[in-house]
């Protein structure tokens, strides 16, 4: 009975879909086509077939903020020929990673952990996704790039992510607090860039993250009206290729075919360091394996309260930081009045700029240990939970399967995704389930949106 329902529902909600499209003559060019529909690239990223020495790549690609493809660079690092899906069995079969179930990005439900091995065995024939930290095993297989060697770049690393899939994954239009060199050891990406300059168009409507919940695949031009006219620039990253991705550049990223990249996190540089770098070139020019440096959080919290800082004034109170300075996910504030008296330097019950650099590090690693830096957030923005989901999982008798939470979790599903969900579970989905998603298609919210 269940299954003759879903499919009467289905055939009803696909006749809704065909009989009222939201597309009409006069609507904003892009509108429901994806992203970067609206308007011809202004150009390509600049490609170059050498890597510079750390100072010109300061120069040259950092102070403007200009992203920029080395070429090759990927090769450098031994993973590079290296990690094919029998290698990386066999020596790095136990490493425990985080998979995504989905390959289109979805923040609001956790990856869960499994051995490498068993991603392995299943990756090419399903939807799952690894994103994680590169395993320590790893590390001497991969290197930096000599370009940020020295100069105070590897003072500030923060992370090194390994990304893989067998290919199809979309991340959401976002941006980065920090800056970043990702190098394709496998696979194609294709990158939508907006210049931070140009950044002021994307309504990035989940602040806590820095991310736009626009449907990347069918852009609603009305909903985020910014995109209709922003400025944007493409790349096209391939095996062997590196790219460096500045602070603050708005993009979305696809990738193509078995897709393995790793990206290098570092807090952006205040400054060039000339002295470190003297001695270092000589030696450095093949890069350095990353198994020889450390990863220092506590770099990026100096860097993301100084940005509250100059956002607000050029100093703040205790009051002020505790509302502003909130985790990402609880929303629970990040410093409390004994925290704040260990940054306040000069004791005048405000935080400014100089104080801040006065601070050693391991202060900074000391008293936010608790916190990680990249799920901090400087305008007091927390994520907001989805309470109808939530209770609709809660009320179920049985957990339902992972594919099916990240489905109901998923922001962005249009209703024609719900009618392919729907047929594609035909038979398999509680009742609760099916009637909330009926819910969502045929409300009278939904026909006037078509109509």
């Amino acid at each position: 009975m269940m299954s003759f329902y879903i499919k009467t529902f289905t055939m009803v909600a696909v006749a809704i879909v065909m009989n009222f499209p939201t597309y009409h003559a006069g609507d904003p060019e892009g509108h429901l086509l994806p992203l970067g529909s609206h308007q011809p690239p202004e150009g390509d990223i600049e490609e170059i077939d050498t890597i510079p020495s750390p100072m010109e790549f300061y120069d040259r690609y950092i102070k403007p903020s200009k992203p920029v493809i080395f070429k090759g660079a990927a090769k450098m690092s031994p993973g590079f020929y290296l990690w094919n899906d029998d290698y990386l069995r066999n020596h790095h079969g136990d490493a425990v990673v985080r998979v995504d179930y989905g390959k289109k990005e979805n923040r609001a439900r956790s990856a869960d952990p499994m051995p490498l091995r068993e991603f392995l065995e299943i990756y090419n024939s399903s939807d799952r996704y690894l994103v994680d930290t590169l395993p320590e095993p790893m590390w001497n297989e991969y290197v930096l790039l000599p370009c940020i060697t020295c100069g105070g770049f590897t003072r500030g690393l923060q992370d090194a992510v390994l990304w893989f899939s067998s290919g199809g994954t979309k991340s959401f239009l976002h941006m980065d607090t920090v800056d970043n060199i990702n190098c394709m050891m496998s696979g194609t990406k294709e990158w939508f860039f907006v210049d931070i300059r140009e950044s002021h168009h994307i309504d990035f409507d989940h602040k806590e993250g820095d991310y736009s919940a626009v449907n990347v695949d069918k852009v609603d031009m009305y909903a985020y009206p910014g995109l209709r006219d922003v400025p944007w620039w493409c790349a096209t990253l391939n095996t062997g290729d590196c790219m460096y991705v500045p602070y603050g550049w708005g993009h979305q990223v696809t990738s193509l075919s078995r897709n393995i990249a790793v990206n290098i996190w570092w807090t952006p540089l205040s400054a060039f360091n000339e002295t470190d770098c003297q001695d270092a070139l000589k030696s450095n020019r093949q890069g350095l394996p990353l198994d020889g440096f450390q990863f220092t959080p506590a770099e990026q919290f100096r860097f993301m309260i100084m940005k509250l800082i100059e956002n607000n004034g050029g100093r703040v109170s205790s009051e002020q930081i505790k509302k502003l300075l909130v985790s990402e996910h609880e929303g629970t504030s990040v410093m409390d009045n004994e925290v704040f008296a260990k940054f306040d330097v000069d004791g005048d019950g405000f935080l400014s700029t100089a104080d801040l650099t006065q601070v050693p590090v391991a202060v900074f690693h000391d008293e936010l240990a608790d916190f990680e830096p990249g799920a901090i957030n400087i305008i007091g923005q927390s994520r907001k939970k989805q309470e109808d989901v939530e209770n609709l999982l809660a009320s179920l008798d049985h957990q339902q399967p992972p594919d099916i939470e990240e489905f109901l979790l998923r922001e962005d599903k249009t209703k024609e995704d719900i009618v392919d969900f729907l047929k594609q579970k035909e038979g398999s989905l509680p009742g609760q389930v099916v009637e909330f998603l009926k819910a969502i298609i045929l409300t009278p919210e939904s026909l006037h949106e078509e109509l």
